[in-house]
């Protein structure tokens, strides 16, 4: 899986009025990474880089440290305070999200500088093990976002809320 390939990793989407796809469309990239660092994990294991171990490791890294960062702002920032009132099983739901949130970062947080250094790592299963763990719970936390909030938050939210949040989202990347 190469980094530059636009199947697999599609640029960011500059059309800002339906935040529900751009959403959707992050979750799509963070899966398609998340399979890049699956990829890489094993790769690892078995003690032999490949000849794009690097490009993905850094590509990786600038996505999980750059793009995948603005998409948690923009849900913890912009769509996550409009719902949180809804219902106690909304606010709920919003709670375990800001949970799986932090759990990632900290994982995060362990791997970012391996990731930048992928041909100086030293601790082979330790990395392999830690990178199982982060694109596990990244896909398990897509999975509760998309099966558990967003059918409702389509619901809930009217055409001038949904402006708004894509308005904040283009904010935060410079684009308005």
């Amino acid at each position: 899986m190469k980094q530059n390939d636009p199947h697999y990793f599609p640029q960011e989407i500059s059309d800002f009025s339906d935040p529900f796809s751009l959403l959707k469309a992050c979750h799509q990239r963070t899966r398609n990474h998340c399979a890049a660092l699956n990829q890489l994990a094993a790769e690892v294991a078995q003690g032999q880089l490949g000849l794009n171990a690097a490009a993905v490791a850094l590509g990786s890294f600038r996505y999980f440290s750059g793009a995948a960062k603005r998409h948690q702002e923009d849900e913890e920032q912009s769509l996550y305070p409009r719902l949180v009132r809804q219902s106690l099983k909304i606010a709920e739901i919003i709670h375990h999200l800001k949970g799986q949130h932090q759990h990632l970062e900290s994982l995060w947080s362990r791997i970012a500088p391996q990731l930048a250094r992928i041909n100086q790592v030293k601790e082979g299963a330790q990395l392999t093990e830690q990178l199982h763990q982060f694109t596990a719970a990244h896909l398990a936390h897509l999975e509760a976002e998309e099966g558990d909030l967003m059918p409702l938050a389509m619901h809930i939210l009217s055409s001038r809320e949904l402006k708004e949040i894509g308005s904040e989202m283009a904010q935060r990347r410079g684009r308005q």
